[in-house]
């Protein structure tokens, strides 16, 4: 039998979602799994709302943070692992890329969550770093029993043969729960049929750029004053996001918009809720990677209103997904009128499937040298 280990040493975000579909995975074709991660993690909120149920058929053990090589492959000889799965790679690959090499233990596998030339622009300073860590990277990738895979967007269409995971879309419900769950979720917030819902979910941190979407939603009500708009927030509201419940309700008054906040965390499932029942889902992202977002609204078919830097606005562009502009308030609220206007999108049943996604990062079957089925054996960055 087969040991697939997976680590990570943070809960935020969907981290523990993947740390879940991956550990799944590994069990429905017949692995035992271990499941290590820091004490912290275990006793958090995502760990009860994502990995409690799989407890009694993995192994939970305890680990170290942060990461290291030597932590990684010592857990790694001691519960036996064939394959160990970091989904969080990115740093951890660079601490393998310095260390002094070392004997193997089966092998190791790294999604890296954020390519280094993504950021663009940057500051000299940052293209320095990313140049550095890309660097870093590709010294990983050439370890032996090392191999790093690199998250992609949805539409990635690979040119070269390197190891990727296309960023997925996980949904463990089929469409027709989905559309009662987007249903009930309506019902549950009073959003009126009749209103046009921009919205945004998941964990609402600085880098959504709340005040700006709102600026935004000034302007278009400014453009439509006889228009039915509303806006929604699901999902836990950040310290240092810039808002509040309060703050967000208060704004949508002011303006006279309708407005529905729920500030807590909420599971993957009803983020795929969330995207279904708003008529258009807004990232206005200061970031550069791939978002779950954005594979939701086009798996499910949403509307989508993005702002960001030239990846972001690639990756939607790409999917014929919506409308993007750059993080200005006039330019979004150009992007939200026609959203307004503009008819439902097509849904897309089926792309980017999370077993698909799983089977890219784990791999085969833990024999050194097996191929992806998702790429080659080719681990250079793509």
């Amino acid at each position: 039998m087969t040991t697939t280990m997976i680590v990570e040493e943070r809960s935020s975000g969907h981290l523990l979602v993947y740390v879940r579909i991956l550990a799944q995975f590994a069990l429905d074709r017949g692995d035992r799994v271990v499941v290590a991660m820091p004490a912290d993690v275990m006793s958090s909120v995502e760990f009860s709302l994502h990995l409690a149920p799989l407890e009694g058929t993995v192994e939970f053990v305890d680990c170290s943070a942060p990461l290291s090589p030597k932590i990684i492959t010592g857990l790694a000889r001691t519960v036996g692992a064939d394959v160990t799965v970091v989904p969080h790679g990115d740093e951890v690959a660079t601490r393998f890329a310095l260390a002094f090499p070392s004997k193997a233990v089966g092998r190791t596998r790294l999604l890296i969550m954020r390519d280094p030339r993504w950021e663009y622009p940057s500051a000299p300073k940052r293209l320095l770093r990313n140049a550095a860590k890309l660097l870093l990277l590709r010294i990983a990738s050439a370890r032996r029993g090392l191999d790093v895979i690199w998250l992609r967007e949805p539409s990635f269409n690979p040119r070269s043969g390197s190891l990727f995971a296309r960023d997925p879309f996980i949904g463990q419900d089929n469409r027709e729960h989905i559309e009662g769950a987007a249903r009930a979720l309506r019902a549950e917030l009073s959003m009126a049929p009749e209103v046009f819902w921009f919205g945004m979910t998941g964990g609402i941190t600085a880098r959504k750029n709340v005040p700006l979407v709102l600026e935004a939603l000034g302007k278009l009500r400014e453009s439509r004053p006889g228009a039915e708009i509303g806006f929604a927030t699901v999902g836990p509201i950040d310290g240092g996001s810039g808002v509040t419940s309060e703050s967000i309700a208060a704004e949508c008054a002011a303006m006279g918009v309708a407005v529905v906040v729920q500030d807590r965390i909420i599971e993957n499932d009803e983020m795929n809720a969330v995207v279904l029942a708003l008529d258009s889902v807004v990232m206005a992202y200061s970031s550069y990677s791939p978002n779950s977002t954005l594979g939701k609204a086009y798996v499910l078919g949403t509307r989508v209103v993005a702002a960001g830097p030239p990846s972001v606005r690639r990756f939607v562009r790409a999917l014929d997904a919506g409308w993007d502009s750059d993080l200005e308030a006039e330019s979004i609220a150009r992007s939200m009128g026609s959203a307004l206007d503009s008819p439902e999108p097509r849904a897309h049943p089926g792309a980017i499937s999370s077993a698909e996604f799983c089977r890219a990062v784990i791999g085969g079957l833990g024999a050194p040298g097996d191929a992806d089925r998702a790429g080659t054996r080719n681990r250079g960055p793509v």
